[in-house]
């Protein structure tokens, strides 16, 4: 029972920081739990419509991100350009830092849903 309070608290706590964030820090917590395995924490970033219309696949593709960077010797961290963020909108290029030094880059948008930013 301490663990599942431990658990429900952590949870809470990484959802409420995201509510308030700047979406650059929610896009680098988002590849973070990506290159850390962290699937779950990472799915809470993607767009609630998004999870209703795709369901269980956005788990499987987040796992197959996840893959790709173990395969290119792991996640090694992100960096962001071209941010342009314009009211409840925002997008920017993503450089995912692999292990391999092999640079995975990727193009990212976000917009706000009820006051959190989403992918």
């Amino acid at each position: 029972m301490r663990m599942h309070k431990y658990l429900l608290i952590a949870g809470l706590a990484t959802l409420l920081t995201a509510c308030g964030s700047e979406p650059a820090s929610v896009v680098k917590e988002f590849y973070d739990d990506i290159g850390n395995g962290k699937i779950q924490e990472a799915k809470q970033f993607v767009n609630p419509s998004v999870q209703r219309k795709y369901g269980e696949d956005v788990d499987a593709g987040l796992e197959i991100r996840m893959r790709e960077y173990n395969n290119a010797g792991g996640y090694k961290g992100v960096t962001l350009s071209d941010e342009n963020s314009n009211g409840d909108n925002y997008s920017a290029k993503a450089t995912i830092h692999t292990g391999s030094g092999k640079d995975i880059v990727e193009p990212v948008r976000m917009l706000k849903v009820n006051g959190k930013w989403v992918m």
